[in-house]
């Protein structure tokens, strides 16, 4: 296994997210809005898989971070200061994530819309 993540298109994918978010701000469309929530959506997942390959990385068993559950996974990132929020934000990006993608409220989306620079 390496021992070094590469971020480099995880970090493409922020900035993604970034420049949506800044022309939203900016304008307020609701065209640009629904990319907002795209962008979150594939910045969300790629964030937990690059967060359970840091975990493995740092362990000395990596199975045992298969076994262990998301929350468990959020709690021992932010415990070695590599996410900036805790379990109670991520376990808020992960509603979020669920409720833009199992169904789409016009309301709903644009609330989370004006969370995600917190993201």
């Amino acid at each position: 296994m390496q021992n070094k993540l590469d971020l480099t298109e995880f970090k493409k994918s922020i900035k993604t997210l970034e420049i949506a978010i800044m022309e939203y701000q900016n304008n307020g469309n609701e065209f640009v809005a629904d990319s907002c929530i795209k962008r979150f959506e594939y910045c969300y997942d790629f964030a937990t898989k690059i967060i359970k390959r840091h975990l493995k990385i740092q362990t000395s068993n990596p199975v045992e971070i298969n076994e262990i559950t998301f929350p468990d996974h959020i709690k021992t990132a932010y415990s070695q200061s590599i996410l900036l929020h805790s379990w109670d934000k991520w376990h808020e990006y992960r509603d979020d994530r669920y409720a833009t993608s199992h169904g789409y409220i016009q309301d709903r989306a644009l609330e989370i819309t004006d969370k995600l620079p917190i993201f």
